[in-house]
């Protein structure tokens, strides 16, 4: 007969066994930038406050015209990934959607996630690289950090995607950082649909996605 102190130490071994599993799992997720519960860090990460109809919703920006906010509970055209009618377009090349200003802690580790769709009339996927611009308590510009390019899935009538393409990215506040900003660059004059972006801290996995600093790039 197996002693009562035996099918104790069982027990506490097996709920040790599954915590751990659970907290793997977790910093699985974080690292990813895909946390099951974390605290969104990203001011109207929805899109849903808006000042003045026909306007960016507040606290975004962009570089140029091209760049609004549309979905089916906007003005009844273009997509919606999560279901609140909202998304944001962004056309032209040399343009980009802008975050609002996220308050950040120098040595800590950042990371955005978001979807992306186009529906070219050229009929072809295009791209779309993140950049993450650090500014000092003084709001002046500190450093820039740029992921890779990356894919942005075609939606087309006759073929329709599963699903929107993830675009990611993560990087370290820089010594003397106190806010961010994120800008989300198209790699052509394509229309590109942005959804369910959010930023949080983590994301140390995707450290393989940035690019190398390019002394001769652009201002995005």
């Amino acid at each position: 007969m197996v002693s009562r102190r035996l099918l104790l130490g069982a027990t506490i071994f097996c709920l040790a066994v599954g915590a751990l599993g659970a907290l793997l799992y977790l910093q699985q997720r974080i690292a990813r930038c895909n946390p099951l519960v974390a605290r969104e860090l990203l001011p109207n990460a929805d899109f849903a406050l808006v000042s003045l109809p026909g306007t960016l919703p507040d606290g975004w920006n962009r570089r140029a015209g091209g760049v609004e906010l549309r979905g089916p509970a906007v003005d009844g055209q273009g997509f919606d990934l999560d279901g609140d009618g909202r998304a944001m377009q962004v056309i032209g090349i040399g343009n980009y959607l802008q975050t609002p200003a996220v308050p950040v802690q120098s040595g800590v580790r950042y990371c955005v996630s978001g979807f992306a769709l186009t529906d070219s009339i050229q009929r072809s996927p295009t791209r779309l690289r993140v950049a993450f611009h650090w500014y000092d308590e003084a709001d002046q510009p500190i450093q820039t950090d740029r992921t890779l390019w990356q894919p942005v899935v075609l939606w087309t009538p006759a073929q329709p995607p599963r699903d929107w393409s993830p675009i990611l990215g993560s990087f370290e506040a820089p010594a003397e950082a106190a806010s961010l900003t994120i800008r989300f660059a198209p790699a052509s004059d394509d229309r590109i649909y942005l959804d369910r972006l959010r930023v949080r801290h983590g994301g140390v996995a995707l450290a393989q996605l940035a690019a190398m600093p390019d002394p001769r790039c652009c201002d995005q």
